[in-house]
């Protein structure tokens, strides 16, 4: 059974992303964000999209590796040696369609798919040294297999920065052994096949490191869009709430000469501040001017008009 990884709740990660400028959320050397969380809710939020990668190159891998067998019995020089060759070749092949098959039926990110990739990788390292240690190849198929190998681990098997170091290192350096002392190669060959050892992991790393940089950068924007356009949608909403209460008086209103009486649409007479009350936002205090004071109550001091 898979662990449940804990996932950090959006709003969270947004409000730490909108208060930390993008760059200070990315690890300088390895493109992946410097917090956790992040990173994981990252993994997460963009799993269907991430797992295509790993998904397709262990897929792939698998049946390449599965049709060479074809070659193996070609070339072999007797029964033992083809089945030796079937049998690794078999065993790498159903890890890595097992694997791809395996993440392709995860419906979300689960914390052991690094670590999966990681197996695939040391796997497919020992696999073909084992090949090459029964089967002699020629010096330019094994530095052929470890720039390949080596590419493919950078660009499209989308593991954790420092994994794929390890397991590129893991793979350099067991091939490396096995041409200096199982095929017992000459000094300039072992330059070649060094020069081919850091061209691979020149060429790996940056691209691995800019891969990650990009494809989290869409995700920091794509929040901040999301954010945005939530903000946008919630102030029209409020607009067209307040627009739905503010009423507004147009035409002409029959009023009385004398009591100033409104006759409203049902042809009632109401008070002039009543109607003016239910045709609009207004609210009426009510007071007493100087004129009506000293007529109502002339007893009383007269009242100085404001000025």
């Amino acid at each position: 059974m898979r662990t449940i990884t804990r996932i950090a709740p959006l709003r969270d990660i947004l409000a730490r992303i909108i208060n930390t400028p993008s760059e200070d959320l990315l690890n300088h050397a390895t493109g992946e964000f410097s917090d956790r969380e992040i990173e994981t809710r990252f993994l997460s939020d963009t799993w269907e999209d991430y797992k295509k990668g790993p998904q397709y190159a262990l897929l792939a891998g698998g049946l390449v590796v599965v049709a060479f067998m074809l070659t193996d019995l070609l070339a072999s020089t007797s029964l033992a040696a083809f089945c030796a060759l079937a049998t690794i070749r078999l065993t790498m092949g159903l890890l890595l369609i097992g694997s791809a098959l395996s993440i392709q039926r995860a419906r979300r990110y689960f914390p052991a798919f690094q670590m999966l990739c990681l197996w695939n990788q040391i796997a497919v390292a020992l696999g073909l040294i084992t090949l090459g240690m029964i089967r002699a190849l020629p010096f330019i198929h094994t530095a052929f297999h470890l720039f390949m190998v080596t590419l493919i681990y950078y660009q499209f098997l989308h593991n954790r920065f420092v994994y794929t170091l390890i397991a590129s290192a893991f793979f350099s350096i067991a091939y490396c052994g096995l041409n200096a002392s199982f095929y017992l190669l000459e000094p300039l060959d072992m330059v070649r096949f060094a020069l081919y050892l850091g061209l691979a992991n020149g060429l790996g790393i940056p691209m691995l490191r800019s891969l990650n940089r990009n494809r989290r950068r869409s995700y920091i924007q794509q929040l901040k869009r999301d954010h945005a356009n939530q903000q946008l949608r919630a102030t029209v909403r409020q607009l067209r709430q307040a627009q739905k209460t503010v009423k507004t008086l147009e035409g002409m209103l029959p009023i009385c000469s004398n009591c100033k009486q409104i006759r409203d649409d049902n042809g009632y007479w109401r008070q002039i501040e009543i109607y003016l009350h239910q045709h609009s936002q207004l609210q009426f205090s009510h007071s007493l001017c100087p004129t009506c004071a000293r007529d109502l109550y002339p007893d009383f001091r007269t009242i100085k008009a404001r000025s």
